[in-house]
């Protein structure tokens, strides 16, 4: 079997040792610095060859590894000596490094020499590092002489202690496949459609292309593309598969999932990562080995705890890794991100793949192997793409990292001015009124900017103990993010100045992330995006990045279209201005549609003022009914308490007072008769804002319907979410009250999905003898 490993992984993992020291270590300061690389190498004379690829093969029992990578010199001298040249640069002054600083710099760079001098066949062999200071561009260079015996028993002696890891990983993936090979499908018979989402998700993993699909609920969208992935990763064709959902619970049902196909006999690991804020055990997620016990040393027992933990287990949650992190003293976060390393199936947010901050980079910086992206509830990622790659900073900010940072000298305050006064003349030619500016980005401001930034960085390493400050760390990050996506500003983009008479915010906002997108889902081999409400798929398929080529499926919802009423009321409009006249008639309804029926219902609204006003309407009408209502703000107890209201055979009914897009709009799983009947009050339309009518200006000058894509697309998916909180599984029976007359309309028809139809379109004194013929023929 043969395992492929590249010599810069190698040894970083082999030779790590010290302190987790969070953005401020010395590990995190070396940079890529490509141009600087390229700079010293154009300067180091005729002789020297940049970017020399090297490669070794050796065996290891029955596992062939190979060895490989690119150093970023070779060069011999007058004397025929010839030299391997590793260069680093760094955003610290280059005067505290002394020849010994990193050791695994050196590891690296002995290995470039080992492999360059057993091709060359040379007795001996010098090995340059290479220290360049990211901002003076000051270099300071240590050279070591090693003989090739020298060379070749430190890496022989590097290749042992890595052949453990490496033939452990080739035993299980022969175990996995063998598994894998005869896993059959969990459940005895496939649902309605299951089988062809199936099909279609396998062979888009199979031939590495992106897959969407539109799957309404009861499809079983979560084993039904696990199941094909998985087998599809037995047969070789990818390497490991990252699930993805926003939300936790969805998380909770693919863990569910993985158990059950473990309990069929397959040998599979996965790993959930959960955020570092949730599942930091000192309390205030300082990463500091001053503050943190578990930050203290952990590089130089992380390797012993990851053997532990992988050897002993195959499914990694938040409270098996963190009883192994505290068993061996090493920080849960940076454990669990190890722990992926030798896992098949990652399970997390959508933002360790696609924020361009916080992603994986230990998979996706170099060159990506054949990775699978299952991207659940697919709908969410558009606002939360959009949120990914925007930023702003504000005077507020600037003004709290000079304060903070006084103290410590001069440098800093001339640079972190020059930056606070450029926002300032804004304020200025404003004229000290609330204006918001559109404009290109200003490249001045980011090069003012980028100075200040690698000052702050250096400042947070010599001074521990600003990590502790966390409003200061989180105004020096937001400057961090804003520089990142900086460098992503293009066309998709708009940016503008905020400015009132104390404060100026300047804002990148990603109009358009199907480009970005399109970048990430690049880095897979294949992906499949799926939801029960990815409609309309024309829209969805550019928004997230997809190509025309790329296969939509839109299917069939597997539950009885008479168990199911959809009724339009067609006389009643709550748009904004009709809204106080038509109070008294939505109560109306709501309190009309639930006494046909005992039972519990949830209404979903467009704003808490609206909601509040039938709220008030409805509780003083005398009938007797347990109204639960949504606050604004709400703590897990406080949601968990609210759910549980919705019992099962209820004998009083119960109604569900909700905002169209809030919490309860997904993610609620009321099954069986815990919830019988929605109401959809209005059409989901956002409120009018400034940056949507940025989008939709954005979109109607590239030739598309700016409005759909700014307004009314993403309002009807939140219909089409709310509404989707009753009929839950084959034996669930309910109504979907939808409440507006522009529900009548052709443009609003278009968006239904396929199992409204048919549906009645009703007024408001016709809607209750449809809910009681309804009801009648379930009996």
């Amino acid at each position: 079997m043969n395992k492929k490993i590249a010599i810069r992984q190698l040894v970083e993992f082999i030779f790590r040792e010290g302190d987790l020291g969070g953005a401020f270590s010395s590990d995190s300061y070396m940079t890529e610095g490509a141009r600087l690389h390229r700079k010293i190498q154009k300067s180091s004379g005729d002789t020297y060859e940049s970017e020399v690829w090297l490669k070794h093969t050796v065996q290891c029992g029955l596992l062939t590894l190979t060895i490989d990578g690119r150093a970023d010199g070779a060069f011999c001298d007058r004397d025929g000596n010839w030299c391997i040249d590793e260069i680093k640069t760094v955003a610290f002054p280059i005067d505290s490094i002394d020849e010994n600083f990193k050791p695994v710099c050196w590891a690296q760079a002995y290995c470039y020499a080992y492999i360059f001098a057993l091709e060359k066949q040379l007795p001996q062999i010098q090995v340059r590092l290479t220290w360049c200071y990211q901002e003076t561009e000051a270099i300071r260079q240590f050279v070591k002489s090693k003989t090739f015996e020298e060379l070749d028993a430190f890496f022989n002696d590097m290749v042992e202690k890595y052949s453990r890891w490496a033939i452990m990983s080739q035993d299980w993936e022969q175990k996995r496949n063998a598994t894998i090979d005869i896993l059959k499908f969990p459940f005895e018979t496939y649902r309605m459609n299951q089988r062809e989402l199936a099909a279609s998700a396998y062979r888009a993993v199979r031939d590495g292309k992106r897959l969407f699909v539109n799957a309404p609920t009861g499809t079983g969208k979560t084993i039904s593309t696990l199941f094909p992935s998985l087998k599809a990763l037995g047969l070789g064709h990818a390497d490991k598969i990252f699930y993805l959902s926003a939300k936790t619970i969805n998380r909770e049902v693919v863990a569910q999932a993985l158990e059950l196909i473990r309990t069929k006999g397959t040998a599979i690991r996965s790993a959930v990562i959960t955020a570092k804020e949730k599942v930091c055990l000192n309390g205030n997620v300082t990463c500091n080995a001053r503050e943190c016990r578990f930050a203290n040393g952990h590089f130089t027992r992380i390797n012993n705890a990851l053997w532990d933990i992988v050897t002993s287990h195959d499914s990694y949650t938040k409270e098996s890794i963190e009883a192994y992190a505290v068993k061996h003293t090493v920080c849960p976060f940076e454990f669990s991100l190890d722990i992926t390393l030798f896992c098949d199936i990652i399970v997390c947010d959508y933002n360790y793949v696609f924020d361009p901050i916080v992603y994986l980079k230990r998979f996706f910086a170099d060159k990506a192997g054949k990775y699978v992206f299952l991207i659940d509830e697919a709908h969410n990622l558009v606002d939360r793409a959009r949120e990914m790659f925007s930023a702003d900073i504000s005077t507020d900010q600037l003004k709290l990292l000079k304060t903070r940072l006084k103290k410590y000298g001069r440098q800093g305050m001339t640079k972190v001015n020059k930056c606070i006064r450029f926002l300032k003349e804004y304020q200025d030619l404003s004229g000290q009124q609330n204006r918001i500016i559109v404009e290109p980005l200003n490249k001045t401001f980011t090069d003012l900017l980028r100075p200040f930034c690698d000052y702050c960085k250096e400042l947070f390493a010599v001074h521990r103990e600003l990590v502790s400050d966390t409003d200061l760390l989180t105004a020096y990050f937001n400057m961090v993010t804003f520089l990142k996506i900086s460098e992503l500003y293009d066309e998709h983009y708009t940016s503008y100045m905020s400015i009132d008479n104390k404060h100026v915010t300047a804002r990148m906002y990603c109009l358009d992330p199907s480009y970005n997108l399109r970048l990430v889902l690049n880095r897979a081999w294949s992906s499949v995006l799926f939801s029960a409400t990815l409609l309309p798929g024309e829209y969805f398929r550019t928004i997230l990045g997809g190509d025309r080529e790329d296969q939509f499926v839109v299917l069939q919802s597997p539950f009885d279209k008479a168990n199911r009423l959809v009724a339009v009321v067609n006389d009643i409009s709550v748009k904004f201005a009709d809204r106080e006249f038509s109070a008294q008639a939505v109560a109306d309804i709501v309190l009309g549609t639930v006494s046909k029926r005992t039972g519990n219902y949830l209404a979903f609204f467009p704003s808490y003022a609206y909601m509040k006003t039938i709220y008030d309407i409805v509780n003083a009408s005398g009938y007797d009914l347990d109204l639960q209502v949504q606050a604004s703000s709400m703590s897990e107890d406080e949601r968990v308490q609210f759910i549980a209201a919705f019992k099962p055979s209820p004998l009083k009914t119960t109604i569900g007072f909700c905002v169209m897009g809030g919490m309860f709009s997904e993610g609620v799983d009321l099954k069986d008769d815990r919830c019988i009947g929605v109401f959809i009050i209005g059409a989901g339309v956002p409120q009018i804002c400034f940056e949507r009518d940025l989008i939709r200006h954005y979109f109607s000058n590239n030739q598309m319907d700016g409005y759909n894509y700014a307004y009314m697309f993403p309002g009807m998916n939140k219909v089409l979410q709310a509404a989707g909180r009753v009929i839950r599984t084959e034996r669930d029976r309910g109504v979907i009250i939808l409440i507006d007359s522009r529900f009548t309309s052709n443009r609003y028809q278009a968006l239904f999905p396929p199992e409204w139809f048919p549906h009645k379109r009703v007024t408001a004194l016709d809607l209750t003898a449809s809910i009681q013929d309804f009801w009648a023929r379930q009996l």
